[in-house]
């Protein structure tokens, strides 16, 4: 799978433009181009019906209290690379205003904190996760905790995705670009 049309190459420098270019060309036209396609790895899928709807719980070595939901985003949204929309979701579900959901857990004695977020198994191929850590009422209660993160799903789904939020989750990642 090594071949010049799979592979990207980020110069930095403060070389001059054309002094750059020139030693690009020199020092990597000889990779060879063979014309191969990304590997996409079909005889094993990722989502399957025997891993959809279950529940693991893993004994930890260390005294944890935490919940992570995971879900395969669908693969429409696993390649939106310009829309990004697990930023907006994780966005509206890991707020931490007054009326969000980690503000209803923490009053209920139920959560510390939550964070969500998203990474790429390849392409069409992304998962979406939701952690919480739980307090000692929230190990108790874990299924009233489950419920609540569903209810806050559908809660965003019923009401959709002001365009403001959009907007907020894009000057975001603007500024986390800019002073990287």
């Amino acid at each position: 799978h090594y071949s010049a049309n799979l592979m990207r190459l980020i110069v930095y420098s403060k070389l001059p433009l054309d002094e750059i270019k020139n030693l690009v060309v020199k020092d990597f036209s000889d990779i060879p181009n063979r014309k191969v396609t990304s590997f996409q790895n079909s005889k094993y899928p990722i989502r399957s019906e025997s891993t959809r709807a279950k529940m693991y719980y893993i004994e930890p070595v260390k005294y944890l209290k935490n919940l992570s939901l995971v879900w395969y985003m669908p693969e429409k949204f696993a390649d939106a690379l310009d829309s990004q929309p697990e930023k907006v979701v994780c966005h509206v579900l890991g707020n931490e205003g007054e009326n969000s959901l980690l503000a209803e857990l923490k009053k209920n004695h139920l959560a510390e904190s939550l964070s969500c977020g998203s990474f790429k198994l390849g392409p069409g191929n992304q998962l979406f996760y939701v952690d919480i850590d739980l307090t000692d009422d929230g190990i108790k209660y874990v299924d009233e905790v489950i419920e609540k993160v569903f209810q806050a799903i559908a809660d965003l789904r019923d009401s959709g995705i002001p365009k403001y939020l959009f907007d907020d989750v894009q000057q975001i990642s603007r500024i986390k670009y800019r002073y990287k």
